[in-house]
């Protein structure tokens, strides 16, 4: 009696195991084999014509920053060497600084201008027009970014250093925390370059010293390879001390 009531609880169990499935297609999902895996996206490579317009545009920029005409000639003189001989024509020495450079017309100009007495507005005239008139070469580092020639970071720099000399009153650092354009990075500054901008203006903010215009170089040595060539809108590492 005992196995009959058994083999009938076991029979009840199969048949509701067997009905269940029947009804749900099986207690484990079945693959189906007539569903495939998608295609791969094969993207159709870049044409010739695609490439050749990238490069065009790519080389017109390129063209249109090294090839710009500022009208005026350069010289690759460092601004602090010209600020020395500028004071050197007004009796001054400057000890320690950047060697001496063959043409020194431009600091010659301003320093006589300046023993003579002439306005800054007056000097800065004439500077531009010899200048355009290829009688005088502008250092680099005095050229901003719409290529204008940045002679009033100049004679800031001759006025400051000539305080220095004689007084031994050391630069004083603008404060750059509201200048939207200089973020604090890990090693010092971000800065993005302006229209108005100058290396030596750039200089001038962040160090207050006209000569550091080589320590931004050399932290940029893409970006500000050719100083007379500098980008708006381009950032750049400015190193703290």
């Amino acid at each position: 009696m005992i196995r009959f009531v058994i083999g009938l609880f076991i029979f009840a169990v199969a048949l509701c195991a067997y009905i269940i499935n029947a009804q749900h297609g099986g207690i484990l999902p079945q693959r189906d084999a007539a569903v495939t895996a998608p295609d791969p996206i094969v993207e159709a490579p870049a044409s010739e014509d695609d490439i050749a317009a990238t490069e065009e545009t790519a080389a017109q920029i390129i063209n249109a920053i090294v090839a710009r005409d500022l009208g005026y000639p350069t010289a690759s003189i460092p601004v602090g060497a010209a600020v020395r001989d500028t004071l050197a024509v007004l009796g001054l020495e400057v000890p320690d600084v950047q060697t001496a450079v063959p043409d020194k017309r431009f600091a010659t100009l301003i320093g006589e201008s300046l023993r003579a007495g002439v306005p800054d507005t007056e000097i800065t005239q004439t500077v531009a027009d010899r200048a355009r008139a290829g009688d005088l070469a502008i250092p680099v580092g005095l050229v901003t970014s719409d290529g204008e020639i940045d002679l009033a970071t100049f004679l800031r720099a001759v006025v400051t250093t000539a305080v220095l000399v004689t007084e031994g009153t050391e630069p004083v650092v603008p404060d750059l925390s509201n200048d939207p354009a200089a973020i604090i990075s890990v090693d010092g500054y971000d800065y993005v370059i302006t229209a108005t901008d100058s290396l030596a203006a750039i200089a001038v903010k962040f160090y207050g010293d006209v000569t550091q215009t080589s320590r931004l170089i050399q932290a940029n040595p893409m970006a500000l390879a050719r100083p007379e060539q500098m980008v708006a809108g381009t950032t750049i590492s400015v190193p703290a001390f």
